[in-house]
């Protein structure tokens, strides 16, 4: 139950890192998600000035992606040293690193590094036992990080073949071929077409109907989705099936404590359960979307804001 008294600071937060120093002497745990959500929330929570509800409504929003930062222009650098790849590594040395819908950027990262790192691991522990591993992200994201900023590691180069050795520089580019034939048969064959909101999509289901037929009429659709797995905006995919989203937040909240009127909320549906009620999805655009919704706590705010009456007689 990690904890802090009035940090001088001034904010806690967490993003499911880890918590706790090199110097807690105890076992915590081995399951904590990578640094870069966290990272960037102390990025935005830092900065000067105090921090309005609107505010803490946009930072959950963000699509800034530091791995991303880190590790795409590297990439790009391996990219645009050849013909075949070269359109993909400008548009990677281009990018502002924003995971967002509209960008094609984040398409081609994710595809590339995604495919890397299979590279990486899949000689030595077999493809199966590697793709295992590599649908826990929280396992290997920052170790893998490390091992190409480094430049080297004995993982990069391939066991089975004896007379050539493998390189970070060439896994990119023989990822970025791969990924190249792959999207190019999905999406077309001009990479600034990858878009992001073609392949990251984000499916509301109901429990009554997740499959098959029906799915959608009960359902809430399926959205483009801005974000991935290393930003706020949070919206994970499964290694082994990307891109569609599997994990993102079930509830969007801000709470001005001034403020005993309203808070800031919105559920990826919407506040009713019940099928066919008017408010089981119209959250859902502003879940999408960003736009504000309030929900309404003091009587004053409710009878101001009500449009219905429901009246309950036993």
């Amino acid at each position: 139950m990690p904890q802090l008294y009035n940090p001088q600071r001034g904010w806690v937060g967490t993003c499911n890192h880890k918590t706790v120093g090199m110097d807690y002497p105890y076992y915590y745990s081995s399951y904590l998600a990578p640094s870069y959500r966290y990272r960037r929330l102390t990025q935005l929570l830092s900065s000067p000035g105090k921090k309005s509800a609107d505010e803490h409504w946009q930072f959950q929003r963000d699509t800034i992606n530091l791995m991303a930062k880190k590790i795409a222009p590297l990439i790009a650098k391996v990219l645009i040293a050849h013909d075949d790849t070269k359109q993909m590594g400008q548009i990677l040395s281009q990018w502002n690193y924003l995971d967002d819908i509209d960008k094609a950027a984040p398409t081609i990262f994710q595809s590339i590094y995604r495919k890397f790192a299979l590279l990486v691991f899949q000689d030595e522990l077999g493809e199966d036992l590697a793709r295992t591993m590599l649908d826990k992200w929280v396992f290997w994201e920052e170790r893998l990080e490390k091992m190409v900023v480094k430049g080297t590691s004995p993982w990069f180069d391939n066991i089975h073949t004896k007379d050539i050795k493998e390189t970070v520089d060439k896994l990119f580019h023989q990822a970025a071929l791969n990924v190249a034939e792959t999207l190019g048969s999905r999406l077309g064959q001009d990479p600034k077409k990858w878009v992001w909101g073609k392949v990251h999509q984000l499916e509301l289901v109901s429990p009554i109907r997740r499959q098959g037929f029906g799915k959608g009429l009960v359902g809430g659709g399926s959205h483009s989705f801005n974000g991935s797995g290393e930003t706020l905006c949070c919206g994970m995919y499964d290694f082994n099936d990307p891109f569609n989203v599997t994990i993102s937040a079930s509830l969007r909240m801000v709470a001005d404590l001034g403020d005993d009127d309203k808070v800031l909320a919105v559920l990826p549906g919407g506040v009713s359960g019940r099928l066919f009620d008017p408010h089981t999805k119209d959250q859902i655009k502003a879940f999408i979307y960003g736009d504000k919704v309030y929900w309404w706590l003091s009587d004053a705010a409710i009878k101001k804001h009500s449009k219905t009456t429901l009246v309950l007689k036993p």
